[in-house]
C-alpha cells in the first residue's frame, strides 16, 4: 500500500505541476512537451482505475494529439514570443491563480468524496486541477490555449469518469473527442494566430 500511495502522490504532484507550467508558460513549443509528460501522468492515474488495455488508449490519443499540434506549429509557422515583451505581473497574477484553483480543489475534493463514493478523491483531485485550470486557459485570447484548455478539461473529466464505468466504447469515444479537438484547433490555428500575430 505505501508503494501505491508513493506512486499515486508523485503522479498527482506531477499533473499539479505540468497544469501549472500550462497555465504560466507562454511559448507552445513548451506547452506542447509539457502537454505530452500531462498525458503520460494521466494514463498513471487512469490505469488505477481501468485495465492497462483500455488506459493506454488514453495515452496514445493524447501523444497523437501532441503531435497533431506539433506539426501545425511545424507547417504554418511558429511565432516565438518575446519574453521580455511580457509584464512580470502577468506571469504572477497566472501563477496565482492556478494556484488558488489548487487549494480550492484540495478543499473541495475531501468532502466530495464522500458524497461520491465510487470515486477516490485522489482521482477527484487530480481531475479538479485540470478542470479548473483548463477552465482558467479558456479564456484566453489565443486560439491554441483555448485547445490546451479544453484538452487539459477533457483529461479531468476523464479522470473522474474512470472511476464511474469501465467501457471500450467510452474510452474510444473519448479518445476521438479528443483527436478531433486537436485537429479543429489545428485547423483553426492556421487561419487565427499565424495571420494575426505575425502583423
Amino acid at each position: 500500500m505505501a508503494k501505491v500511495s508513493t506512486y499515486i502522490t508523485i503522479t498527482l504532484a506531477l499533473i499539479s505541476a505540468t497544469s501549472v507550467m500550462m497555465v504560466v508558460f507562454n511559448d507552445l513549443r513548451i506547452k506542447i512537451t509539457i502537454l505530452s509528460i500531462q498525458y503520460l501522468a494521466v494514463f498513471l492515474l487512469v490505469n488505477q482505475s481501468w485495465p492497462f488495455e483500455l488506459a493506454i488508449i488514453k495515452l496514445l490519443a493524447g501523444w497523437t494529439t501532441c503531435v497533431i499540434l506539433g506539426l501545425s506549429l511545424y507547417f504554418y509557422g511558429f511565432v516565438k514570443v518575446k519574453w521580455r515583451a511580457i509584464p512580470f505581473s502577468r506571469y504572477a497574477f497566472q501563477f496565482l491563480a492556478s494556484s488558488i484553483i489548487f487549494i480550492i480543489v484540495f478543499v473541495v475534493s475531501q468532502p466530495l468524496a464522500k458524497i461520491f463514493v465510487v470515486v477516490p478523491k485522489e482521482l477527484l483531485f487530480g481531475g479538479g486541477v485540470l478542470i479548473g485550470n483548463g477552465l482558467i486557459m479558456g479564456i484566453s485570447s489565443k486560439t491554441l490555449d483555448k485547445i490546451f484548455g479544453i484538452l487539459m478539461f477533457l483529461e479531468g473529466f476523464e479522470i473522474i469518469y474512470s472511476a464511474v464505468e469501465i467501457s471500450t466504447l467510452v474510452a474510444s469515444l473519448l479518445a476521438a473527442i479528443t483527436l478531433g479537438v486537436a485537429i479543429v484547433g489545428s485547423y483553426i490555428y492556421s487561419f487565427r494566430d499565424v495571420g494575426s500575430e505575425s502583423k
